[in-house]
């Protein structure tokens, strides 16, 4: 009896020095659990969430602000071709009617040409390379402001030399 009870001590003795690293760790789970890790955790990971749904809120309003300000830009082209268009078509009305000499038609229409040209361009690269961010897409519009006062410009032109 002496024996066996010794070999179960032994046993036991030899079971807890092997298993240590889960007495270990199931000390630290418990010391870890009292001490509120598993709450500290899902609260650092709720707060997470949350900033990355926010960021993802922020991103989409910024992505439709975006969107709406090409397609603002791509109606603003359009406008400026027909409008130019119909310069063209009086223009050469005009001439027709010769209501303008022909230095003037001449004139007035290589400048609607490099308009044309100008609009074209920027047509062009608004397709093949939209704006990525809001500063580009300010740049379009500025772009687009300026090419509309030299598109008024050149219609008061056109409408002065008519008009004689």
């Amino acid at each position: 009896m002496h024996r066996t009870l010794m070999g179960r001590f032994a046993f036991v003795v030899m079971t807890l020095v092997t298993s240590s690293g889960c007495i270990s760790t199931y000390l630290d789970q418990k010391a870890d659990l009292q001490a509120g890790g598993p709450q500290a955790r899902i609260a650092a990971a709720d707060q997470r969430l949350s900033a990355a749904k926010g960021q993802n809120t922020d991103l989409n309003d910024q992505m439709v602000a975006m969107k709406r300000d090409i397609g603002r830009n791509e109606r603003a082209l359009s406008k400026a071709q027909n409008d130019l268009k119909k310069v063209n078509s009086d223009l050469d009305s005009a001439r027709k009617q010769h209501k303008i000499d022909e230095s003037a038609y001449q004139k007035l229409k290589a400048d609607s040409e490099r308009l044309q040209q100008e609009i074209n361009d920027m047509d062009f690269q608004s397709k093949a390379a939209p704006p990525a961010n809001q500063a580009e897409i300010e740049g379009k519009q500025r772009q687009l402001a300026q090419l509309e006062r030299k598109k008024s410009e050149l219609e008061k032109a056109a409408f002065l030399a008519t008009a004689q």
